[in-house]
């Protein structure tokens, strides 16, 4: 859980230039909180586990949760200051950022083992990479051996113990972070389609990478799939749109979809995120969705 500060602005200031921003605005994040968020408001029952600080950006963070209906009982109050981000936004919508963890860092084992039983119950678990390893690797050990799905969002990239990965359902992760695990660049759906299936070789189950505008490629024990990305649709604000996509995959895991279903629908879901601001706010509702979907699968009916 992070409080982002989203300045917009056209271009990038250089070396030693104080460079003026068109607006700037405060807004809740976090890639675990976001996709807790977009969970939530498509419908179903979301708890969030994290760790913030005594402050104000933590409270903000928590009741922004609270006000999407994700259920932070289990968001625990550490001694260090909340996760901070700065993020920079360009006029075709990509970011750069920029993340002090703060209290993310202070998550350990110990934390994990008070939340066991909710692990252990659960539908589906999403993980991400920005707490401590060591309490992210324990919980998906937990999930696992409960026989739980799990989604792992390895962002930001890191490297991970290989039996870990071994019990991971699916892998998310976007150009970067896959060319982090492959050791190769991966940078376009060619790429994404040659080297997915080695990394996906490493993991238990299914891997996703996400490319932006190019959509995101499936690679299953079947081969690799493309999802293009609808080209017509002008992007605002890509921040948040990663983790739309893998709240609404989670989702339709959840639901017992197949994950042709899920990553036609988590596409659906991202491409309506890039036309707001924001992260959490500009995350659709699943009445903002459902039209559209339930023409995607008509049309994909007939296809």
């Amino acid at each position: 859980m992070n409080c982002d500060t989203i300045y917009l602005q056209d271009r990038l200031p250089d070396k030693g230039e104080t460079f003026f921003a068109r607006s700037a605005s405060v807004i809740p994040g976090g890639k675990g909180g976001n996709q807790a968020v977009q969970l939530s408001k498509l419908g179903i029952k979301t708890y969030m586990v994290a760790k913030i600080g005594n402050d104000n950006y933590g409270s903000l963070l928590k009741a922004e949760l609270e006000g999407y209906g994700v259920d932070t009982s289990y968001v625990l109050t550490g001694s260090g200051t909340t996760g901070l981000a700065a993020v920079l936004t360009m006029p075709d919508g990509v970011y750069y950022s920029t993340v002090a963890s703060g209290t993310n860092n202070e998550m350990v084992k110990g934390d994990v083992e008070t939340v066991k039983e909710l692990i252990q119950g659960a539908a589906v678990t999403v993980f991400q990479n920005e707490i401590t390893r060591e309490a992210t690797e324990y919980a998906i050990t937990l999930a696992h051996d409960s026989g739980v799905y799990i989604i792992l969002n390895a962002a930001p990239a890191r490297e991970m113990q290989e039996d870990v990965l071994k019990m991971v359902d699916c892998l998310i992760v976007n150009e970067t972070e896959a060319s982090f695990y492959l050791g190769h660049r991966v940078d376009s759906i060619d790429c994404a389609c040659k080297y997915g299936p080695q990394l996906r070789e490493r993991i238990g189950g299914t891997l996703i990478i996400t490319l932006g505008s190019n959509g995101s490629v499936l690679c299953t024990d079947q081969g690799c799939t493309h999802y293009e990305a609808d080209k017509n649709i002008k992007a605002i604000e890509t921040t948040g749109s990663g983790d739309s996509y893998v709240g609404a995959f989670a989702y339709m895991k959840a639901k017992g979809a197949t994950d042709d279903q899920s990553c036609r629908f988590a596409s659906l879901v991202s491409q309506y995120t890039v036309t707001h601001i924001g992260g959490q706010p500009s995350m659709p509702y699943w009445d903002d969705v459902a039209e559209a979907w339930e023409k995607e699968n008509q049309g994909n009916k007939t296809a």
